[in-house]
């Protein structure tokens, strides 16, 4: 049986709303707002205008 995490795991993955990428996206290319899965820290990211690249924390539900 599919766990709801893995469906939503999943929708991420096949819509691409949050990228998977291995490494933080040039600075120069971002504007505010964009949000990413870093693979080798193994956590979310995103990047705040004026402030630059913050880490986004999860609560298991």
């Amino acid at each position: 049986m599919t766990t709801t995490n893995e469906k939503v795991r999943e929708s991420y993955e096949e819509h691409r709303i949050v990228r998977r990428l291995s490494s933080d996206p040039a600075v120069a290319n971002l504007e505010g707002g964009e949000m990413w899965y870093n693979t080798t820290a193994d956590e979310y990211r995103g990047y705040e205008a004026g402030t630059g690249i913050v880490s986004l924390s999860t609560t298991a539900v």
